[in-house]
């Protein structure tokens, strides 16, 4: 049985920010900025440093660098795995890494209160609607069987879990609870990784968990677990889970970071074409997922609901509004600054409107 150790609830607008690693400079100088250069190796190709975590999500990433998009725009993308965002935030911070693929978080919006500088500029994983649902709350079977769980309110009292504290997949578990009329304190809250799931429910050590794909159709496969909810359910509408975000010097290379943005939307319409109702392309790309991603078996592509990824890019803003709200830090983040949508809209528009329709 897992060792599993709860979490006392504090307001996550108290929760401790992480040390963000700044780089300061002192005295005055007459010469204007100098904005920092991509390295070219030697290939003739800019070099670009991209953090990711290994997640489902990440599959327009690996389809972009599998089909040679990058390349195609002269850039060399090295893809580094993280196994957390707050340390990819930290290496972002500290210029050891251009670009992000990860989910917003408090670590985010305290980096950004202590002076940190990005950009969130596109989409990288978000719950539009039941089809794309790659994120939903499982309850223990046996829960559900003896009629013990009907309601979000039958939680009260049970053991619940989310992949950790500040994340989207927290916000999702505490605005399903507050639905129902509960806090936080109402239940037993751990934080639990994806991948120690199957293992807890199967020991009965949780009742409830935010699971997100392979890991949800794992768990309804064991029999352990069942799809309580879907998050766009829990949500009532879309949640923006994941996000790009470039650094600061490199969106100020506005060449670069547009080129880079041109090869992954060819890579998110790759995508879109293989998991949308055509098909198209669809056995390629669940070979490049395959060899990139957790999941290794084919036959779970088709099991699985897919993370929703949008053909352009595009991302929620008025997400961003309810999360820095539920966050409480609405007052002390601009929006404007936070998010820049240009890069993205300049590669929608050079590649032109994406031709097959969505399910959903």
């Amino acid at each position: 049985m897992l060792a599993l150790r709860p979490l006392a609830f504090r307001p996550l607008a108290l929760a401790l920010g992480m040390v963000v690693l700044l780089a300061g400079c002192s005295g005055a100088s007459s010469s204007p900025p100098v904005t920092p250069q991509p390295d070219r190796p030697a290939s003739g190709l800019t070099k670009v440093r991209m953090g990711v975590t290994g997640a489902l999500s990440d599959a327009a990433v690996y389809v972009t660098q599998e089909k040679g998009y990058f390349k195609e725009q002269g850039l060399d993308v090295e893809i580094r795995k993280f196994n957390s965002g707050a340390d990819q935030v930290a290496s972002l911070n500290a210029g050891q890494l251009d670009i992000v693929g990860g989910g917003s978080s408090i670590e985010l919006y305290n980096a950004m209160e202590r002076g940190a500088q990005f950009r969130i500029v596109a989409d990288k994983g978000h719950t539009p609607g039941p089809e794309w649902d790659y994120i939903a709350l499982a309850v223990r079977k046996d829960l559900i069987d003896s009629g013990r769980v009907k309601t979000l309110a039958d939680l009260k009292g049970l053991t619940v879990t989310s992949s950790g504290i500040g994340a989207t997949t927290e916000v999702g578990l505490f605005t399903a609870l507050a639905s129902a009329q509960l806090t936080p304190n109402d239940v037993t809250y751990i934080t639990l990784g994806n991948g120690d799931l199957p293992a807890a429910f199967a020991s009965h050590s949780i009742d409830a968990a935010i699971a997100a794909e392979p890991f949800m159709t794992q768990l309804e496969s064991q029999g352990t677990a069942v799809r309580f909810k879907g998050n766009s359910e829990l949500f009532n509408r879309d949640q923006q889970v994941a996000v790009i975000i470039y650094s600061e010097p490199f969106a100020a290379n506005t060449d670069v970071a547009r080129r880079w943005m041109i090869a992954y939307i060819r890579g998110l319409r790759d995508y879109n074409d293989a998991f949308g109702p055509e098909r198209k392309g669809r056995d390629q790309v669940i070979d490049i997922l395959i060899k990139s991603t957790p999941v290794k078996e084919a036959r779970l592509y088709d099991q699985m609901r897919p993370p929703g990824l949008d053909p352009d890019g595009k991302v929620d803003v008025d997400y961003f509004k309810f999360e820095l709200d539920w966050y409480k830090k609405s007052q002390s983040i601009d929006l404007s600054k936070l998010i820049d949508t240009s890069f993205q809209e300049y590669a929608a528009q050079q590649l032109g409107p994406y031709q097959t329709q969505l399910r959903g």
